[in-house]
C-alpha cells in the first residue's frame, strides 16, 4: 500500500478462490491516501472464504489504520 501510494500508482487487487476453481483480477484502486477507506475497499473485493486454507486467514488490516479491521 504505501509504496504504490508513495509511487502515485494503483493497486491490482487479486484472488484464487481454491473451493470453486476460479482466479479473479479487480480494476486496478486508484489510492486516495486515506488508509481506512481505501483499505476498505481492498477487503471488499478479498471476500472470506476464497484462500486454500481460509479458516487460517487472518484480517487484511494495515498498522496505519485506526480501530478495529472491517469484519470481513
Amino acid at each position: 500500500y504505501r509504496i504504490a501510494l508513495a509511487a502515485g500508482v494503483p493497486v491490482v487487487p487479486a484472488y484464487i478462490d481454491w473451493q470453486h476453481k476460479v482466479a479473479s483480477i479487480g480494476e486496478p484502486m486508484d489510492l486516495t491516501g486515506d488508509v481506512r477507506a481505501d483499505m476498505d475497499r481492498i477487503r471488499d473485493f478479498m471476500a472470506p472464504g476464497r484462500g486454500r486454507r481460509h479458516e487460517w486467514a487472518a484480517p487484511i488490516r494495515l498498522r496505519d489504520e485506526t480501530g478495529p479491521a472491517s469484519a470481513t
